[in-house]
């Protein structure tokens, strides 16, 4: 494993190019495109982690990657929405439905240099400038409206991903939250989202099921989960 194993950093995928900020991170998610070789690639967050052994049939359905077709765009999303499908110059309908836009998510590695230069040729920056220009549209909205208009979401299985995900605020309800964790448990789903903002948040029975959930598969007996509680 160690020998497949590839650090990088921002040079590496934006030399002589700045940093902007909080958008640095949607800069990279469509910009490491330009370093793969492969057709696909999985995108990450630092809330993201494995809690059983996984393989890549748990992101593919008939070899499309999985992920859901949303056919009724929660009000919260519109402010992001709407301005991606304009930036991407795609057809008004497609703010009427969405693909999720947090991770994990699979990208076609062609699309999302084809998004990259969309975006530069269009603003004539480098990427990471071309978000100070977009407002609220984000890299996977953009990245949605882009595909669903130029190629369809067929290249995509409209079924859910192998994931649960604690955000900052959602769910909101202790029984949510409890019920998403023992889904995750129960339903043999191999990743986990653990957002470090909802950590201080968690009531002591909510971190001893996680707790317990990470020593399934991720943890050694003699490890300590009271470490990774820490924000």
């Amino acid at each position: 494993m160690r020998d497949r194993l590839r650090i990088i950093d921002w040079n590496d995928v934006f030399p002589s190019v700045p940093k902007v900020g909080q958008r640095d991170q949607q800069a990279i998610k469509l910009g490491i495109s330009r370093l793969i070789t492969e057709e696909f690639f999985l995108v990450l967050d630092g809330k993201n982690h494995f809690v059983r052994p996984s393989n890549i049939f748990d992101f593919f359905e008939s070899g499309n990657p999985k992920l859901p077709l949303t056919k009724k765009v929660e009000e919260f999303w519109k402010r992001c929405l709407y301005p991606s499908v304009d930036v991407m110059e795609a057809d008004d309908r497609f703010k009427s439905s969405m693909w999720p836009s947090v991770t994990p998510y699979v990208m076609y590695t062609k699309y999302a240099r084809e998004v990259c230069q969309f975006l530069e040729n269009k603003y004539c920056l480098p990427l990471p400038l071309v978000f100070n220009e977009t407002g609220d549209a984000t890299e996977f909205l953009m990245y949605y409206a882009y595909v669903a208009d130029r190629y369809g979401t067929d290249g995509y299985a409209d079924v859910p991903q192998p994931n649960k995900t604690l955000f900052t605020i959602a769910p909101r309800y202790p029984e949510q939250v409890e019920a998403l964790i023992k889904s995750v448990r129960d339903e043999n789903i191999s990743m986990f989202g653990l957002h470090r903002n909802r950590i201080p948040k968690l009531t002591g029975e909510q971190k001893s099921l996680i707790a317990n959930l990470w020593y399934t598969s991720l943890l050694y007996p003699w490890e300590s989960a009271n470490w990774f509680m820490v924000r």
